[in-house]
Parts: structure tokens; C-alpha cells; sequence
């Protein structure tokens, strides 16, 4: 069988390596990327534009200044409802666009 054949095994680990060892140089690329990218375009708060470690959106101030949306809000759409009509409440725009 071929399966057995230790030639075509051989080439089988070599093509696994050669797989992982791109994966891993496409890995290091990738970081690079993102770390020359940081030094081109910094990262900063989307609110307020204060710089940050790592790119995650927002600062801390901003962030404790965040209100969720809580209930009554529509069930699909998550769009918040003036007043609530119990559970399974869908919006106007979701009742129009099923």
C-alpha cells in the first residue's frame, strides 16, 4: 500500500514541517505588521482620542462612562423601546423586515 510506503511517509512529515514552519514565519509577519502599523497609526481612544496600549477601542474614562442598553429593547434589532410590552418585544423595524 502506499500508505505504508516510508518514502511517501517521509514526504508527508517534511510537508507537515515545511506547514508549520510557514505558519510560524506567517505568524512573526503578522506581528511585525502589527507593530509597525502601531508606530504609524497609534492606537487611540475611538471617543476621545487619548492614546492607548493595545487596540481595544476605548479608554478607561470613556469606558466607565458607557451606558448598556437595558430592557425594553427589541429582541432582534436590539434597538431600545419606549416603554416595555413583555417579553419577545420586537420593534417596528423588525416586524417590517422579518
Amino acid at each position: 500500500m502506499i500508505a505504508d510506503d516510508p518514502a511517501v511517509r517521509a514526504g508527508a512529515e517534511q510537508s507537515g514541517a515545511a506547514r508549520a514552519l510557514a505558519r510560524g514565519a506567517l505568524g512573526a509577519a503578522r506581528a511585525a505588521g502589527h507593530r509597525l502599523l502601531d508606530l504609524v497609526l497609534p492606537p487611540v481612544c475611538c471617543v476621545c482620542e487619548r492614546p492607548l496600549a493595545a487596540d481595544i477601542g476605548l479608554c478607561m474614562p470613556c469606558w466607565s462612562r458607557l451606558t448598556l442598553i437595558e430592557r425594553p429593547y427589541c429582541e432582534r434589532l436590539g434597538t431600545p423601546l419606549a416603554y416595555d410590552i413583555g417579553p419577545g418585544a420586537l420593534s417596528a423595524a423588525a416586524i417590517a423586515e422579518p
